[in-house]
């Protein structure tokens, strides 16, 4: 390989598309040494405000499977926000161990260059993107933090350094000055690594960025790497079967149905005193089941988003999703409990784990406001080996929390008639507060494509 690499830097020069392709390249991989997957756990602190004063911390795990990260796991995290920040963090540190093919990664890309630049590095142009390469690595590059109307490129340091046979961008800094108030923001992330089984693995991470106005800082701890575990995705086959047979006798709707009608929303005094309208309507309608769309009657944007959002959720329950695609890239493990069957999920954003009684969900395990906990579900028959959520109950924060839910048949089929969402809400102190908002479908309407 060296031979083959010394060749190309020959060529360097005259083709900007081979400087690129050998300093991928020299990258190190864990398929280098025989990696086929690895499963790495993890804790994270995060800090942010005017002064750091606001904080996180939690566990998790991610699994690399080839060159593809298939799963991260965070318990602790509920919003999809905070789900992409640690995501965008974790994907950064693993890529310093997989990568896609150098054709795959940079296909259809336009190379050109190169030219001498500063510290004896070559400037080699991809697509629009410059990039600072010497000898076989990745020393710098161009990175456009402002929008496609008012561009704002900044200048990005590599850390390369040795790693396994090769070497990897182990840090970045970057420093600008905000057009927006002029403030100077520096940005810079360090990973420190490690070895299990003489294999170069993540042991820690810090993330920091910095300016007059604001402080954050993101510190990981990586911990019992386990290289090839015999089922690094699935973990337990039995209880993913267990899972996916309940998953197929829920109650759903045809996928291409359309529903059209009236609703009403009233809320709780909880919502109430949080300022929630206490009572909305408007029109609803389903064009297929991925296709739910509202309007209100009158009212604040901000209504019509929570009301188009729970109306969304009550479709969303009810949609024939498959289990893969439900559950992509997920682990599963078994915990009997009595006549009962938990089985807890890894990767699964909207909850921890289920419970099977019978073949049958009866129950869910998340994190809602500050606390764990279970949702336990009445379910009743609809047929055909299918089963109806009729109501669903939990404690949280020492208060007893129930929703519930009815049908109504039309043209044959069981649609929601009345239903009730668990939201929470800041209250006028500032606080979050919880409480259940309830609906009622009004003069619906069944018909399907070909009519």
């Amino acid at each position: 390989m060296a031979a083959g690499i010394a060749l190309l830097l020959l060529l360097a020069p005259e083709d900007p598309a081979q400087m690129m392709k050998v300093a991928w390249a020299s990258q190190y991989e864990w398929k280098e040494d025989g990696v086929q997957s690895a499963t790495i756990e993890f804790t994270y602190a995060h800090t942010w405000g005017e002064k750091g004063e606001f904080s996180r911390k939690g566990t998790g795990h991610v699994v690399v499977v080839g060159d593809a990260i298939v799963r991260g796991h965070y318990p602790e995290v509920t919003h999809p926000d905070v789900r992409a920040i640690l995501n965008a963090h974790i994907h950064w540190v693993m890529g310093r161990f997989v990568h896609k093919p150098f054709e795959e990664f940079y296909k259809d890309m336009k190379f050109s260059g190169p030219e001498k630049s500063a510290y004896d590095q070559w400037k080699i142009m991809v697509n629009d993107r410059a990039f600072f390469v010497k000898g076989d690595r990745f020393e710098a590059w161009e990175m456009d933090i402002g929008t496609p109307e008012k561009p704002h490129v900044v200048r990005v340091e590599g850390k390369p350094a040795d790693l396994g046979g090769g070497y990897a961008i182990l840090g970045e800094f970057y420093s600008y000055t905000s057009p927006s108030d002029s403030l100077k923001v520096i940005r810079e992330r360090t990973l420190t690594t490690g070895t299990v089984d003489d294999r170069p693995t993540p042991a820690s991470y810090v993330y920091e960025e910095k300016s007059a106005k604001s402080k954050e800082r993101l510190a990981i701890e990586f911990s019992s790497v386990k290289f090839d575990r015999p089922e690094p995705v699935v973990l337990d086959p039995k209880a993913r079967d267990v899972l996916k047979e309940a998953w197929g006798r829920r109650f759903v709707l045809p996928e291409e149905i359309r529903i059209s009608g009236q609703f009403q929303r009233t809320v709780d005094k909880e919502l109430d005193r949080s300022r929630w309208a206490s009572d909305a309507q408007g029109d609803f309608q389903v064009y297929g089941m991925d296709n739910v769309q509202i309007t209100l009657d009158e009212g604040a944007e901000e209504t019509l988003r929570q009301c188009e959002k729970d109306i969304r959720w009550i479709f969303g329950l009810l949609r024939d999703t498959p289990f893969e695609t439900e559950f992509p890239g997920c682990g599963f493990e078994l915990e009997p409990a009595g006549e009962e069957t938990v089985v807890r999920v890894y990767g699964y954003p909207k909850a921890l784990a289920f419970r099977v009684a019978n073949g049958v969900i009866v129950g869910h395990y998340n994190r809602e406001l500050s606390e764990l906990g279970w949702w336990t579900y009445k379910t009743k028959s609809s047929g055909e080996g299918r089963h109806q959520i009729d109501r669903m109950k939990r404690e949280i924060e020492g208060t007893k929390v129930e929703v519930a839910f009815d049908y109504q048949r039309v043209r044959g089929h069981q649609i929601p008639r009345k239903f009730g969402v668990f939201n929470t809400a800041q209250s006028v102190r500032g606080t979050m507060t919880m409480g259940i908002a309830e609906y009622v479908f009004k003069r619906p309407k069944v018909s399907f494509p070909d009519e």
